[in-house]
């Protein structure tokens, strides 16, 4: 998606499209992404807690990420701050071209 809607310091969900080849047969499935700016560049968080997979949400008042299924609390950086997650939220790599952002999910464990 474009990186222009991406502001301020609050991370933003974006939703994409999953291309897949399959033999001769492209597989599209949809999908979402946590994107923030850090100074180092863009990050892109898997949406879904590295606890049990359950999808957790940006909290902007306490500028962390919530898990309404455990409990879990991430930072903003993606690290665990407090719950049972086993480790920091899965990052996928990001490149930005001509104003949009690429992102390449690859399958989580």
């Amino acid at each position: 998606g474009p990186s222009d809607a991406v502001k301020g310091d609050d991370p933003v969900k974006l939703d994409f499209v999953k291309r897949k080849m399959d033999g001769w047969e492209v597989i599209e499935s949809p999908g979402s992404v946590w994107v923030t700016k850090e100074k180092d560049g863009w990050v892109a968080f898997d949406p879904h807690c590295t606890h049990l997979g359950c999808p957790y949400r940006w909290d902007p008042t306490k500028k962390e990420f919530l898990c309404p299924c455990h409990g879990a609390v991430f930072a903003k950086n993606g690290s665990v701050v407090s719950g049972p997650p086993p480790k920091p939220l899965h990052r996928y790599p990001v490149k930005e071209e001509a104003g949009n952002l690429y992102i390449l999910p690859e399958e989580t464990a």
